[in-house]
């Protein structure tokens, strides 16, 4: 399901500028295999999918499974509509760990 990223005021769009994904260490799910990560404006995919393979027994010593770069849009990506919010789903559920997810932007 989706997870509240970034709630924007009342009347207002959020712009993403940059962001980053990360997936915790000891992150597992059930069956272990590709999880597809999604920021979504709403309930619409935007931007691009995220395929990081989980597994189903946590990795010892592991900080992170996954990091990518800052992805930087330039002058960003504006949401379609006032008060959406920017949701990340997630493909399968986690059992354990999870998905930080770093925006920097503005409100319009």
């Amino acid at each position: 399901g989706d997870t509240a990223v970034w709630t924007p005021t009342s009347g207002k769009k959020f712009r993403v500028m940059k962001y980053m994904i990360a997936v915790q260490g000891l992150s597992t799910t059930a069956a272990g295999g590709v999880v597809a990560i999604t920021l979504r404006d709403a309930t619409k995919a935007i931007l691009r999918t995220f395929n990081i393979n989980v597994p189903a027994v946590a990795l010892t010593g592991a900080a992170l499974l996954y990091e990518s770069n800052w992805l930087d849009l330039g002058n960003g990506y504006l949401s379609a509509a006032a008060n959406n919010v920017l949701n990340v789903n997630l493909g399968t559920a986690f059992t354990a760990g999870g998905v930080d997810v770093f925006v920097v932007g503005t409100e319009e």
